[in-house]
């Protein structure tokens, strides 16, 4: 079983090649097709991704590259750091854009730095562009199933899918446990922010999306839940 928090992907957890994030050519489709069982808590699954390098730079030269990006939000969620002398990290993947490698590079002269567009699909079903992101917290109503759920885990987490802030449209592959109705500019009809879906023998939960307010006992009790729900294979 893998425990993810936040939104930002492991890049050792998806390694794959930019052409292979939408397809089923991924470590992560694998370990879930293979009977492995994926919990996500926090925001938005896949909307970064964490990718560290050991290389040589120079941090400001890196960051004055940064700043010639045209887009202010990518300079501002690329999130460079170096790490030590000889390794950084930076986010590859942010929303529907990869960074190139080579923005790293201090040997080169990148006047402009384009982002290259990637598909918003992952792992044959979860799709980010279907996805409503609200500023405030949602009320949602449980679904039987999100209830059964709740009775499976002795009501510890009682409550947790009565809220919602990054809810997934609802599509066929998406079994909820909570639902929304949202009639909004960007955002019309059936949400779940709390859900789960089957991939070959494995599980992908969707547990919170509002990551900021998970307690410790809730982060104890997603744990054991997993298990449970691993165990039904």
């Amino acid at each position: 079983m893998l425990l993810f928090f936040q939104d930002v992907m492991p890049y050792s957890a998806f390694n794959a090649e930019i052409g292979n994030l939408s397809s089923e050519n991924n470590r992560l489709y694998g370990f879930l097709k293979k009977g492995g069982t994926v919990i996500w808590l926090g925001d938005v699954p896949f909307f970064y991704r964490i990718r560290c390098e050991k290389m040589k730079v120079d941090e400001n030269s890196v960051r004055n590259k940064i700043g010639l990006l045209n887009s202010n939000f990518i300079k501002e969620k690329i999130s460079f750091k170096k790490i030590t002398e000889e390794e950084v990290c930076y986010r590859d993947i942010i929303s529907n854009a990869y960074i190139p490698i080579d923005i790293l590079n201090p040997s080169l002269s990148l006047p402009n730095i384009l982002p290259i567009p990637i598909p918003t699909k992952y792992l044959g079903f979860l799709d980010i562009s279907q996805v409503c992101y609200s500023n405030t917290l949602l009320n949602a109503n449980e679904t039987v199933f999100g209830k059964l759920v709740e009775l499976s885990s002795l009501g510890k987490i009682k409550g947790i899918f009565e809220k919602s802030h990054r809810p997934h449209k609802i599509i066929r592959n998406i079994i909820p446990l909570n639902r929304i109705t949202l009639n909004e500019q960007f955002c019309k009809g059936e949400y779940s922010g709390s859900w789960l879906t089957q991939i070959g023998e494995g599980y992908f939960v969707r547990l919170f999306d509002y990551g900021s307010e998970i307690s410790e006992e809730n982060i104890k009790d997603s744990i054991k839940l997993g298990i449970k729900i691993a165990e039904l294979q």
